[in-house]
């Protein structure tokens, strides 16, 4: 009896489902920026994290180009590019496409 109750306990306390799979963020720029929003420094993002991720700021972060992979936050609210000089409006408009619902703060002049 007190081994189902520990195998009991054991299940509460860890959990018996499925944990949300692990994603790779391949930009060090971005995965900053969605580590400073979750407020989770170390440790491997998930799929769930992501979800909750609604709210990037990349600006003065020197990008070259908009960061792949924002498209697939189709989340995202609202995403703040100010101040990265490379980037073009014509990546803008690609981004903006890709994530019609999000507001895509920025001062693009080329």
């Amino acid at each position: 009896m007190k081994q189902i109750l520990l195998i009991l306990a054991v299940v509460v306390l860890v959990g018996c489902g499925e944990k949300s799979p692990t994603v790779e963020i391949t930009d060090p720029v971005v995965e900053k920026a969605i580590r400073g929003v979750l407020e989770k420094p170390t440790g491997k993002l998930t799929e769930a994290d992501l979800e909750q991720v609604t709210y990037l700021y990349l600006s003065n972060s020197q990008l070259t180009d908009v960061p792949k992979g924002l498209e697939k936050l189709n989340q995202l609210t609202r995403v703040d590019l100010y101040n990265n000089p490379d980037i073009t409006k014509a990546q803008i408009a690609g981004l903006q496409k890709a994530v019609p619902n999000c507001e895509i703060r920025h001062d693009a002049t080329k």
